[in-house]
């Protein structure tokens, strides 16, 4: 059979495909049913050729209706489909209905349940899945080829149905979902030993929508992650996709979700490019089985959440009690500060930098002890607040944009992935200073101050040196800027180009070239987690070196002379100790202190070089 036309190949070999055991297009009113009777696909020996590699063509579903309506299916089992176990493509008004769907839960790839595909009223229920994919895969065409078809998923209902997937998800939405997917129910679904329970993921390229997703009575048992968003499933047709075509994803609830013996509650993976936004939590209690993952795990997600929801939550979500009256932090230790209606209102638009906070009151937005907190502060002025980019969603990003850095964010991007670069920087010439000093001090090396390091003289001529250092720099550089003229380059090595950081951010300063340590590949939760680090420490190393500058300035010594003078006498050699007001007093003071300093650790510093002797003797 041709391929299907929002997919442009077949779903595993370009060119046509096999035909389903049951198969129907163009009609009107189909009724499959029985009393519970079988439809067996005999899908075992199309699993070991497929495993084998010996098919030229995608293999067929077991049920297969296209450009249909008025459909029901009822009070049947279908089992061991070769692939997609029931594939309604392009179809109006189908119910299913008391049906039972059966493959092995492990060896028998792609048996998706059920897979509403460019779908319009559509109800599933009463019904009983156990398969080796999705249990039910809500889809709308393969990146440019669903896009062109333009068919959306919507008016979708998934309800009272058990499922059980080992291998995938209870009920996913995409990753085909370039026909857009809106307007979906998922409620009163009981998913049990499945690696994921609902799951949403999509990719640049995709393009569309998803919008308007209800889940609602939702109990997972014994899954591994509960609630899962992707936005970089990054498996496509042919190269021919266009990376800017990324979907909106947005308007999703979770109301009363409830488990036991759950890995990972919530998994959110929005990006830069696909920001996750409107997400709403409200009534959820998931028992933990890894204390590890006692979180929820996010990244770019915008939303709230309603009520008692366990575990923490992610948090950047606005927190709201069960009136709808926003929660706010009066200050750390004095707990929530409820609002009215009318004063939520107002501080809401206040916090989007619209209006003036009211109640001659100042508003103030931050971060205290690593946790958002919005606090009331004595005052008439408001500042001026933004939501647009400085969201928490970058690393190290608090919320705290007094000079509007973040209004725009492509800007903000640029000065985030500016300010990374400098504290790198920094944090190789902190570094640069300190462990010199330190080899000095214990007898390892000559003396060597960083501040005459360029009166020195070294292997090469200083131009030598200065070209191989541009060059250096350029080559670097120039990798980041072909990132933007094509993105995804600076995260793919010439000799091995199917090694790829999950979710590379166009620009990104490195790259695959510069993560030996394989820590930008994994999940990216932690990876999240690193950049926050490291953007925390290129910040203090950047306050440092200025530190240090100032210190050799005013004292004519290393960082750590001064702290050594410092501790050896924290009265008067401290930057307070000005002794006439005078720039000049301040150097004067500085230097005593670094005199005494000197007097006073001498005998330290003998004992230490006699230390280094004994050592180097052995």
């Amino acid at each position: 059979m041709s391929p299907l036309p929002s997919y442009g190949y077949g779903r595993e070999h370009k060119g046509p495909r096999y035909g389903s055991l049951i198969h129907g297009q163009d009609l009107k009113d189909v009724i499959i049913t029985g009393h519970n009777g079988t439809i067996n696909g005999q899908g075992q020996s199309w699993w070991i050729k497929f495993r084998k590699k010996l098919l030229n063509h995608t293999r067929g579903p077991l049920v297969q209706l296209m450009r249909s309506s008025n459909i029901t299916i009822s009070n049947i089992t279908l089992r061991d489909s070769p692939f997609w176990t029931l594939h309604l493509y392009d179809c109006k008004d189908v119910t299913v209905s008391g049906t039972t769907i059966l493959a092995p839960i492990a060896g028998a790839p792609n048996t998706d349940g059920i897979d509403p595909d460019s779908c319009e009223n559509v109800m599933i229920e009463n019904c009983y899945i156990s398969v080796g994919d999705d249990g039910v895969a809500i889809k709308s065409g393969w990146d440019q080829y669903g896009i062109a078809y333009g068919r959306p998923s919507t008016n979708i209902t998934v309800r009272n149905v058990i499922i059980r997937s080992m291998v995938s998800a209870g009920v996913s939405i995409g990753s085909e979902m370039s026909g857009g997917v809106s307007n979906v129910l998922v409620e009163n679904v009981h998913i049990w030993s499945s690696r994921r329970g609902v799951r949403i993921k999509t990719a640049p390229g995709r393009g569309a929508y998803v919008n308007n997703i209800v889940y609602r009575n939702i109990t997972l048992e014994n899954v591994r992650v509960g609630i899962v968003i992707k936005t970089d499933y990054n498996e496509h047709p042919d190269e021919r996709f266009d990376p800017k075509a990324v979907p909106v994803v947005g308007n999703i609830s979770y109301t009363s979700i409830h488990g036991q013996r759950v890995r990972v509650p919530v998994r959110i993976q929005g990006s830069a490019e696909i920001p996750v936004r409107n997400v709403t939590f409200h009534d959820m209690s998931v028992g933990i089985l890894d204390k590890k993952h006692h979180v929820f795990q996010c990244s770019f997600v915008q939303g709230q959440v309603i009520g008692y929801v366990f575990p923490v939550p992610c948090k950047n979500l606005d927190l709201y009690n069960e009136r709808r009256e926003m929660q706010l932090f009066f200050y750390v230790r004095f707990g929530y500060l409820t609002l009215s209606k009318g004063l939520r209102n107002n501080v809401s638009t206040a916090i989007q930098g619209k209006t003036p906070c009211p109640l001659s009151c100042s508003l103030i937005y931050g971060f205290i002890e690593g946790e958002h907190h919005i606090f009331f502060e004595g005052g008439e002025n408001q500042p001026q607040l933004t939501e647009k980019a400085c969201n928490s969603s970058l690393p190290g990003d608090f919320g705290f944009d007094p000079l509007g850095f973040g209004s725009e964010p492509e800007s903000l991007r640029w000065f985030a992935q500016a300010e990374l670069m400098h504290g790198r920087w920094a944090m190789l010439a902190a570094a640069g200073i300190l462990v010199p000093e330190v080899l000095h001090k214990w007898g390892f090396m000559e003396e060597f101050s960083w501040y005459t390091a360029g009166e020195r003289e070294y292997f090469a001529d200083p131009w030598t040196l200065f070209v191989t250092q541009m060059a250096l720099m350029g080559w670097v550089e120039g990798r980041r800027w072909m990132d933007y003229l094509n993105p995804g380059s600076v995260d793919i090595e010439p000799r091995f180009p199917n090694r790829k950081n999950p979710t590379p951010d166009v620009g990104y300063p490195g790259g695959l070239w510069f993560d030996w340590g394989n820590w930008g590949r994994g999940s990216p939760e932690p990876v999240m987690v690193l950049r926050t680090k490291e953007i925390k420490n290129g910040r203090l190393a950047m306050l440092a070196f200025v530190g240090f500058w100032f210190q050799a300035v005013y004292t004519g010594q290393g960082p750590l002379d001064n702290l050594l003078a410092h501790l050896a006498d924290p009265g008067h050699c401290n930057i307070f100790s000005l002794h006439d007001g005078s720039m000049v007093g301040a150097g004067l003071s500085a230097q005593l202190c670094a005199d005494k300093m000197r007097e006073d650790t001498t005998g330290a510093l003998k004992k230490h070089s006699v230390l280094t002797a004994v050592l180097r003797n052995r």
